[in-house]
């Protein structure tokens, strides 16, 4: 794939081998009119690739923030080789298959599947020939690292599906060697909330420590406590916002 990209000098850049079945028409002689009256539709593979650049694993931990210190909770849980998987500089991936579909300018890759070196995403996504592109699906982790990961963090359990496995939405945005990947914080908090409970959640995120969850609870007498107090309301409205 480095041979039909076009990536000099981006920081985020992608490598594999890239196989299947395309059928393409299209009209025009220069590449912009090509471009635009380009059809087609296949089905496309893609094994042994490299994102280099970024681990996408350890930067979607890292922004669930609703649980602090996760991140370091799961690296001191799981084991030695997977804390490797976490903390090498790209990501691998093992194999990605998607039908393809092209018109206007745009590739649609749905279904998307994609198979990575410690976790699966399944969804769809979309390429436009001006360098711009999109995935939304669901960010899946094996089901044995998940049972690690939950034994260090116990309210991983809580994002676990029916077949044991930590997951969540997931999506990605970028343009060329620029690239933005977001966990979907509504649906982790609501998650959490309806399993613990408001109260014991924004615990969690102020760090309030439990064995002082009795004292002043309007925060008389203790300025820090006034100030957490305060905390607490505005994370209860938004939250609230949130589950309607």
């Amino acid at each position: 794939m480095k041979e039909i990209l076009a990536q000099k000098g981006q920081d985020i850049t992608l490598e594999g081998l890239l196989q299947g079945t395309l059928s393409l028409t299209g009209e025009g002689i220069s590449p912009d009119s090509l471009r635009q009256t380009l059809k087609g539709r296949g089905r496309l593979e893609v094994t042994n690739a490299q994102v280099r650049g970024v681990n996408v694993l350890h930067l979607a931990l890292s922004k669930i923030t609703v649980l602090p210190n996760l991140l370091d909770a799961v690296m001191n849980a799981v084991p030695e080789n997977y804390r490797d998987t976490l903390t090498r500089d790209s990501t691998v991936i093992e194999r990605a298959s998607f039908d393809a579909s092209i018109g206007s300018g745009v590739m649609h890759l749905e279904p998307l599947a994609v198979e990575a070196d410690g976790f699966m995403f399944s969804g769809n996504g979309l390429a436009a020939m001006n360098g711009t592109y999109s995935l939304n699906g669901t960010l899946a982790i094996p089901k044995d690292i998940s049972r690690k990961m939950i034994s260090g963090a116990k309210e991983l359990e809580f994002l676990t599906d029916e077949n044991g496995m930590v997951s969540f939405p997931f999506s990605a945005r970028g343009q060329d060697g620029s690239v933005s990947f977001t966990p979907d914080m509504e649906y982790i908090a609501s998650r959490l909330i309806r399993s613990q409970g408001v109260d014991k959640l924004l615990d969690k995120v102020l760090g309030v420590d439990e064995g002082a969850q009795g004292e002043s609870p309007d925060g008389a007498g203790d300025g820090t406590k006034g100030e957490v107090s305060t905390e607490r309301r505005i994370l209860e409205g938004v939250l609230d916002r949130i589950l309607q």
